[in-house]
């Protein structure tokens, strides 16, 4: 278990409009509330970064409606912290044809990887439990 300390705000409007995470929204969800907040971070990395390769294998299989439900899950959750740009990426993949599906998981990867980094940096790296 990281020993990071809470995630810190930046002053409100300061957030560049190509970050990774809206820590000041994602506060403001959680009325303000830093170690809720953190908690949630850990989570998210714990629960979702595998999610890529979970979507492939629903894919594989030729699960379109797991996929989709995995993605709709991967939505509600980015948009709790503020990853926004993994939210869309989601959305589109949750909205997907099936002959769309395989770009989708492609560029949901990339922002879940963008969000896992930023997570990383911002808790400190995994460990083991």
């Amino acid at each position: 278990m990281s020993t990071a300390a809470p995630v810190n705000a930046q002053d409100p409007g300061t957030e560049a409009p190509d970050a990774v995470l809206d820590v000041v929204g994602a506060l403001e969800r959680m009325m303000g509330d830093h170690r809720l907040f953190t908690h949630i971070l850990k989570h998210f990395r714990d629960e979702y970064r595998h999610t890529g390769a979970a979507i492939r294998k629903a894919l594989a299989a030729g699960d379109l409606q797991l996929a989709q439900q995995v993605a709709h899950t991967v939505k509600g959750a980015a948009g709790l912290i503020g990853a926004h740009a993994l939210q869309r990426a989601a959305l589109a993949l949750e909205q997907s044809p099936p002959c769309g599906a395989a770009d989708g998981v492609e560029h949901l990867d990339i922002e879940l990887g963008r969000v896992m980094l930023e997570l990383d940096n911002l808790l400190g790296p995994e460990t083991a439990t």
